[in-house]
């Protein structure tokens, strides 16, 4: 396995990164909506660890929720823990934990093209280029290159504890989450996405989970802070820090003035200009963070039981998942952006994460 290191290409990078900045919507924090008619994808965890996962699918526009979407399909269940979903090219990504395994879906009924295996414990998925993606793999800390067309991994690169989400910048830079856990991790790690290499590691708040593009080409990344249970005046807070992704640095850290909040799951609007996550990762609240207020937010914009979120831009809407008794199907709330609920609807057990499929 490749180890850590500086790769040389720094500068040249800080070059490229005067440019204008893209990056791939796809694999990041929570996703985004497409096009106007666009069906939620509710990845449903199933009970831990010997349950099984499933898939639940919304309209919108009729409001209509149909359960057990993969077991209908296919004549096998997915297994259990089911940790998160893609939708690129033509294909639905569903990572399976547990089984160290990556389904490949037809998008119009679901049946399984092909499935991919050779994984520890993968938890997310991003596109890079052509048939070219990384998959984040919590069980040997580390990112698997791998290729859908040969259905094998080219190369797996160390980066740290537990990683976790990515985002890609520009088309060359793969920004990861190294959420920590047991022991903390304070780095992100960014990869080149030609060379799949470590080009430096940059350090944040204690334990990062997730990270958005700001409306300025900024990286946004927010940090679950370390909880100690034993002694919680000991915790440390939660924080969101500002990465320059011309030097490859970061600007500012901020953090959070209640150490018991563990922030989780950044995402933003369409104009990229304002930010939406949970104060805790189970039972959480949605919190609203303008970069325009100096400084973080200490009440809820929307108050809840909440474990994961997603914005559909394509809406300007909210959809947070709750999974009740961790036993019992969980339930899922829609929200316009001003925290007005639209509708509620019963998905799986333990709805742990979404995606959207264009109509």
């Amino acid at each position: 396995m490749e180890k850590v290191f500086r790769f040389f290409v720094v500068a040249s990078l800080i070059v490229l990164g005067s440019s204008c900045k893209k990056e791939d919507s796809a694999g990041g924090s929570g996703g985004t909506g497409g096009a106007e008619s666009a069906t939620l994808l509710i990845a449903n965890e199933g009970i831990s660890p010997d349950g099984t996962g499933s898939l639940s699918t919304y309209d919108p526009t009729v409001k209509r929720v149909d359960q057990n979407i993969f077991a209908k399909a296919n004549v096998y269940t997915m297994g259990g823990s089911f940790a998160s979903m893609l939708n690129h090219n033509n294909t639905i990504f569903a990572i399976i934990s547990n089984r160290g395994e990556v389904f490949a879906l037809n998008p119009e009924d679901f049946t399984v093209k092909f499935k991919a295996s050779g994984f520890d414990s993968p938890r997310y998925m991003t596109h890079i280029i052509g048939n070219k993606y990384y998959i984040t793999d919590w069980g040997i800390n580390a990112v698997h290159v791998y290729n859908s067309k040969t259905n094998g991994i080219i190369k797996t690169v160390e980066v740290g504890i537990r990683p976790e989400r990515m985002l890609l910048v520009n088309d060359t830079l793969v920004f990861i989450t190294n959420s920590g856990g047991g022991p903390a991790d304070s780095l992100i790690t960014v990869m080149h996405a030609n060379y799949d290499t470590v080009v430096t590691q940059l350090e944040v708040g204690h334990n990062p989970n997730s990270l958005v593009m700001a409306s300025d080409s900024t990286v946004m990344v927010l940090s679950g802070g370390i909880e100690d249970q034993d002694v919680p005046i000991n915790s440390t807070p939660g924080s969101i820090s500002v990465i320059n992704t011309d030097s490859l640095t970061v600007d500012t850290i901020m953090y959070f003035a209640d150490n018991q909040l563990r922030p989780n799951s950044l995402v933003t609007n369409r104009t990229k200009d304002a930010f939406y996550f949970l104060d805790l990762f189970k039972g959480g609240s949605i919190m609203k963070y303008d970069p325009l207020i100096p400084s973080l937010p200490s009440l809820p914009f929307v108050t809840g039981s909440f474990n994961a979120i997603v914005y559909d831009q394509s809406k300007e809407e909210i959809y947070v998942s709750d999974p009740v008794d961790d036993i019992s199907p969980g339930r899922v709330y829609r929200y316009d952006n001003t925290g007005a609920l639209l509708d509620e609807f019963t998905v799986g057990i333990i709805p742990i994460n979404f995606a959207f499929k264009q109509n």
